[in-house]
């Protein structure tokens, strides 16, 4: 038996979202999604994640702006941006205010479940 982890997808992208939410189940992470951000801080506050990935351009509220309170109420969450939008300086804008790690779209399902298996391990459950 193993012990879950769960991961907040945020990204507007329905397919994506979609895509990850399935990648993610089948390696044997629960997963929880929200398609903006606005909808993914009301998911952060009403329950515990053991990861969130971000997207960052995204209507109303871009992932920056989203990871910078994320900062603010969890500074220990694990947080990763996941962008089509990828530019030196936003990566270094990202890692300065915090990321745990940075992928530009499109990425190869496997390199997203290598960083998700590195920041978020699922360990076998102790007895």
């Amino acid at each position: 038996m193993v012990s879950s982890k769960t991961i907040l997808v945020v990204d507007d992208d329905f397919n994506l979202r979609q895509t990850l939410v399935i990648i993610l189940r089948n390696a044997g992470y629960d997963v929880e999604f929200a398609e903006n951000a606005p909808k993914g801080m009301v998911l952060l506050q009403g329950r515990p994640f053991d990861l969130m990935i971000l997207d960052y351009k995204m209507p109303e509220i871009d992932g920056m702006q989203l990871l910078k309170t994320v900062r603010n109420l969890r500074p220990d969450l694990p947080v990763f941006f996941l962008t089509g939008n990828g530019s030196p300086d936003l990566e270094k804008q990202a890692w300065a205010n915090g990321v745990s790690g940075y992928l530009v779209k499109p990425v190869d399902p496997e390199r997203i479940l290598q960083l998700v298996r590195s920041l978020c391990p699922i360990l076998p459950e102790k007895n």
